[in-house]
Order: C-alpha cells, then structure tokens, then sequence
C-alpha cells in the first residue's frame, strides 16, 4: 500500500510529443522502401530537373490532307488594282433608306487578258465570298455621297455577285485615307472609259460578265455560317 501511495500520477499533456519544429526544406519522398538502388535511380532520372520545362510531344495526323489548287475565276484576267475597302448599298433598313455595309475586303479592277474589259470584283474577308461582280460601264458616275473625301458611290444595273440573280445596286466604297480614294477614282474612270470605247460595257456585254468558280462560291458559302468578324477598315 506503501508502494502505491508513493506512486504520482502523470498528467496525459506531459507525456504528449512535442510538435516538430518547422523548417522551409523540402520534404523526402517516401520510396517505400522497397525500391532497389537501381529503381531508385531510374525514376530519379525520369524526372526532370526543372519542373517547368516544355515536353516536346509529337503528334502524327491520322489523315493526310494534300494541298488543292481552287480555281478562282481570275485566272485569265489581269489585276490593275487591289486595295482594301469597306462596301456599303443603299437600301431599306430599320431607319427607312439608308447606307448598310456589305462587307470588308479587297477590291480588285480585273481586265481580262483576252476581251480587254475590266470589272470591279470584291470578296468578303475570310469568307471570300462576292459583296461586288460587275463590269465597269457609262452609268458608274463617282460620287462623294457619304460625306468623306475618302469613299466613292456610284450606280451599277448588273450586278452578279449573288448570281444567277443580277441586281441593280447603288454602292459605295470607303477607303483607309484620301490618297487611296484617289487612285482608286483615277483608275476605275480611265477603265470605265475604255470599256465603252471597246463596248464592253453595255447590258449584253455585262450579261457575261466573268465571275468565279461555282465551286468556291459553295465554298464560301457553307464557311460565311460560321461565326466571323472581319477587320474594319480605319
């Protein structure tokens, strides 16, 4: 009983581990054990010294796809003139009659190789698709109806980029600054001109205008459904 008195009961706190001390070293990774030396080196070796270094990873196509020449339709015309632009036609909107944009893209003064005669074709950025096909004739007047110096309009009875329906349009075109306006008035003037000396410009004549292959025509078609934005011209 002696014994057992002189015993002194421990609080549970003091026997308790004390907390580890903290330290800003990167832990060792438990290998298990288990691993041999050599293992052990192998997997060392697999990973990379720098975990943000790029891994070159090399995918095969299933499918090889080989390029295919399109015609275009210009194949055997000449372009006097390429610029970008900004098309608008003059029709019925929300506010009554009023300016609405067609498309932005290139606008191309084509003559053709063979006849002589020029026409005006423009297409749609990324699309491609036609905003503008038509032979340049005597009713084409520029005019500055926009209230620009840098964007021309005029009237065109025949119009084919929507074809086989001809249209009779009122457009005009906005260019990036003045300097490009007037060159594009010089020449567009100069191959009207020469079209009527040639009579390439009146309604039998238009009714043949040349345009592009129908098949890039579907092409454009089916890639305009998609959602695209084209680049405003400033």
């Amino acid at each position: 009983m002696a014994d057992q008195e002189e015993k002194k009961v421990v609080p549970a706190a003091a026997t308790a581990t004390a907390p580890k001390a903290f330290s800003f070293k990167t832990p060792k990774l438990n290998t298990g054990g288990a691993a041999s030396g050599a293992g052990a080196g192998a997997a060392a070796s697999a990973m990379p010294d720098d975990p943000e270094a790029e891994v070159d990873i090399k995918v095969v196509p299933l499918v090889k796809l080989t390029p295919v020449d399109m015609p275009t339709g210009e194949e055997e015309e000449e372009a006097m003139l390429e610029v970008r632009a900004k098309m608008f036609v003059w029709g019925e909107g929300n506010a009554g009659f009023q300016w609405k944009e067609r498309g932005v893209g290139p606008v191309k003064l084509l003559k053709h190789k063979g006849t002589g005669v020029t026409r005006l074709l423009m297409r749609r950025d990324q699309t491609l698709k036609m905003c503008a096909n038509h032979r340049l004739s005597k009713e084409m007047i520029l005019e500055n109806k926009m209230g620009t110096d840098r964007a021309w309009a005029y009237s065109c009875f025949a119009d084919y980029s929507d074809a086989p329906e001809v249209k009779r349009i009122t457009c005009a075109l906005r260019f990036k600054n003045n300097e490009i306006a007037d060159s594009f008035s010089q020449l567009f003037n100069d191959s009207r001109d020469a079209n009527i000396a040639i009579g390439g410009d009146d309604d039998e004549g238009a009714a043949v205008a040349p345009a592009s292959d129908p098949a890039v025509d579907e092409l454009a078609a089916g890639v305009e459904k998609l959602d695209t934005k084209a680049e405003d011209t400033k």
